[in-house]
């Protein structure tokens, strides 16, 4: 974490780390490991604190979790801008790779706390260039996805053919400006091209860390 712990996060932390520690040598000295699977899909062997009059017992239980929260809406798409890509970039014949992850890069102010920023990739799928690429602060949302794909275009003065993306989040948020600018957007779980800038932007940053 690139930030300093506040106190109760500090023994939430020492929490955690000792019942992980409980489950690991369980595991470790149990006649059969298998015995802490979880006994149906989706459900996760977790610790959990039973209250026991004033005091906390601690059990094993196989708990499913609930579903992720709603995805925020996403702000309208601003055609006038779109009309302003399509007037000024040329359409390419080209295959673009498109991802937003969290960076090993720490942002540090001095007035707020520390963050791992978000660096959008846009990377020529057939000939490995960086078309595009921003950092920018949490979160990384469907609002900054859509942001990022029409910067990207306007960046490269290029609408290209067809646009690959990771995982659906990605594809659903940027689908309707895809779609109205008449862009192929299809998922695709190993985007090589991006990755490849991935590690040599990761070797990069292990060197000036030295």
């Amino acid at each position: 974490m690139p930030w300093h712990l506040q106190r109760a996060e500090a023994r939430f932390l020492a929490t955690a780390l000792r019942q992980a520690m409980v489950v690991a040598r369980s595991c470790q000295m149990a006649a059969d490991p298998d015995a802490f699977l979880s006994p149906g899909a989706g459900a996760f062997l977790v610790r959990s604190a039973l209250q026991q009059g004033g005091d906390a017992r601690w059990a094993d239980e196989h708990v499913r979790p609930g579903p992720p929260p709603p995805e925020p809406d996403l702000p309208p798409i601003d055609r006038v801008r779109l009309q302003r890509i399509l007037k000024d970039c040329e359409r390419a014949p080209a295959a673009w790779e498109f991802d937003l992850f969290h960076a090993s890069a720490i942002i540090d102010d001095g007035e707020r706390r520390p963050y791992f920023a978000i660096l959008t990739l846009t990377v020529d799928h057939g000939e490995g260039f960086v078309v595009h690429s921003q950092v920018s602060e949490p979160p990384c949302d469907g609002g900054l996805m859509r942001e990022q794909f029409l910067a990207a275009m306007q960046a490269a003065h290029a609408i290209p053919a067809k646009v690959l993306v990771r995982n659906a989040r990605v594809r659903d948020a940027i689908l309707p400006i895809a779609s109205m600018l008449k862009i192929k957007a299809e998922e695709c779980p190993f985007l090589e091209a991006l990755e490849t800038v991935k590690a040599l932007l990761d070797a990069a940053m292990a060197c000036e860390g030295e």
